[in-house]
């Protein structure tokens, strides 16, 4: 069954604790892409996700701008971050680990998220379904050094970025195929 991503309802979360003060949340507030679930064959799904950087919101302006940076994101050389699964695995019920390519600042990682089907439902004579994942990776990894940190935001030394995504999925043709490079 194919899927695209309703950006109006689905959103990509990211947190990274500070030394002794919580956390420094936020989230992307554009993002597309698909979703292909094979309900017989979980190891013939896909997903393929583009998130446009320059929306990162931690609801501080002037850190916004920081994290956009050359310093960071450098979302004016590397506009999108892309998620593309090559490998979906069924755990038990409707938890599943989805593989893939994370592509931050042109630096590719693998990484593994945690996924949960959260259910389906028609409305208005569309199908729409849930799904929810987690993961954490290290910035480094996709820097090649940690995160510059304002005095009043220093972090851990391990740099790492928990990610949380809840998408909202429309039902689509079936032959939608893997579009995102």
């Amino acid at each position: 069954m194919a899927w695209e991503i309703d950006a109006t309802h689905s959103h990509a979360r990211f947190s990274i604790r500070q030394m002794g003060a919580g956390a420094i949340q936020g989230e992307f507030k554009a993002m597309s892409g698909y979703v292909h679930v094979d309900e017989f064959n979980p190891s013939h799904s896909w997903v393929d996700v583009a998130v446009d950087a320059a929306s990162i919101d931690t609801g501080d302006a002037q850190r916004d701008s920081r994290l956009r940076s050359t310093d960071v994101l450098d979302v004016a050389a590397y506009a999108t971050i892309t998620f593309k699964s090559v490998r979906v695995e069924h755990i038990v019920s409707q938890d599943y680990k989805v593989s893939g390519d994370l592509t931050m600042r042109g630096v590719t990682k693998p990484v593994t998220f945690d996924a949960g089907f959260q259910g389906q439902d028609e409305g208005i004579g569309v199908w729409r379904a849930a799904l929810a994942a987690k993961a954490r990776i290290n910035w480094a990894d996709f820097s090649g050094t940690g995160l510059p940190v304002a005095e009043a935001d220093q972090l851990d030394a391990g740099q790492l970025v928990r990610i949380d995504i809840d998408l909202a999925l429309v039902q689509r043709e079936a032959n939608i195929q893997r579009s995102i490079a």
